[in-house]
């Protein structure tokens, strides 16, 4: 470039200027939306790349060419989301489910100020629940050579009830239900007790179905709600069946003829 400049006295002057206008980089964020969510019991790793649809010089960003930090209004699971240099998005093992957002920002490193916005949606989904009906106990064993049928027990199983007037423990209600395909870790679940068909019948939370002394014999049914502890309102509802016997009675031939009574005078047998 040549500048010419003249004075009021037609004195005139020459002077040439060389400007190197340097390259400037191509630099874009693009918003991201996960393919599927993330389930938050198990975490991932990798949850989504942000950088993987940005652009730096054409291609995609790498830690060494931009720097990337998140906004003031990262929403990141109370810390249970993190986001690395090299822009993976790590969701951490017992992460609730949600939507977080993201905003953040990328910089080019040999021009600060050259810089570009995006948010990111982070999925994280409950697990699944899946809960079987409950069958504890079994009806009494009556036998037909006129023998005594099987005592209900304190402890329901298979073959036996459990025992109506002292009560004890059925079973666990939660031992063959599933979270994801698999059973039940402890902490993970809380059972609770809906509806009993008889009074007596009772769920703790960790699933454990009591009778209670004095328990009417029969086949009686409770209706329970489980739910898993990270994420509260992700519930499902089943039934448990629970035989409850009555107690064994036995009765034994008495011998009072060595105290007779005579029939005039009358009189009571000893017990």
């Amino acid at each position: 470039m040549t500048l010419t400049a003249t004075d009021a006295r037609g004195n005139a002057g020459v002077l040439d200027l060389t400007v190197t206008l340097a390259d400037v980089a191509e630099i874009a964020a693009e918003d991201d939306v996960m393919a599927g969510p993330v389930q938050g019991r198990e975490g991932a790793e990798t949850a989504i790349d942000v950088l993987a649809n940005d652009v730096f010089n054409a291609a995609r960003p790498t830690a060494a060419e931009v720097a990337l930090r998140l906004l003031p209004d990262a929403d990141l699971a109370g810390g249970r989301i993190a986001l690395s240099a090299e822009g993976p998005v790590s969701v951490a093992v017992g992460t609730p489910a949600g939507r977080y957002e993201l905003s953040y920002e990328i910089c080019a490193k040999d021009a600060p100020e050259s810089c570009a916005r995006a948010d990111a949606v982070i999925d994280v989904a409950a697990a699944a629940l899946a809960l079987a009906p409950d069958a504890f106990g079994a009806p009494p064993i009556e036998r037909r050579d006129g023998g005594a049928a099987r005592a209900p027990s304190s402890e329901a199983s298979g073959t036996t009830p459990i025992d109506g007037r002292d009560g004890g423990v059925a079973g666990n209600v939660l031992t063959n239900d599933t979270i994801d395909g698999a059973a039940f870790e402890a902490g993970e679940a809380e059972a609770t007790q809906l509806v009993a068909s008889v009074p007596g019948l009772s769920i703790d939370p960790d699933g454990t179905l009591r009778v209670g002394p004095g328990t009417v014999a029969g086949t009686h049914d409770v209706t329970y709600r489980a739910c898993e502890i990270l994420n509260p309102d992700n519930c499902a509802e089943s039934t448990a069946t629970v035989r409850v016997g009555a107690s064994q009675i036995e009765l034994t031939d008495d011998d009072l003829t060595d105290a007779p009574i005579y029939g005039v005078s009358g009189g009571v047998t000893r017990p």
